[in-house]
């Protein structure tokens, strides 16, 4: 009815294992979505200095020179 004792060793090993390559996917999944995040935060930034460059120019383009 109980499996022996050798063969719960075994069961107990594969499933500390298993988790443990489980675990550290998961890590690697949360670093990569760290590094997207810091992808379109710094493309955010990007956007945003570029509508702040063509806006200068639309206002500098209104004033006028002598």
């Amino acid at each position: 009815m109980f499996l022996p004792q050798r063969s719960l060793q075994t069961v107990t090993f594969l499933a500390i294992l298993f988790f443990a390559c489980f675990a550290m996917g998961q890590d690697l999944e949360n670093r990569r979505a760290v590094t997207e995040l810091q992808l379109l935060h710094d493309r955010g930034r990007a956007v945003q200095g570029l509508k702040r460059l063509l806006w200068l120019h639309q206002a500098l383009g209104a004033v006028h020179t002598a």
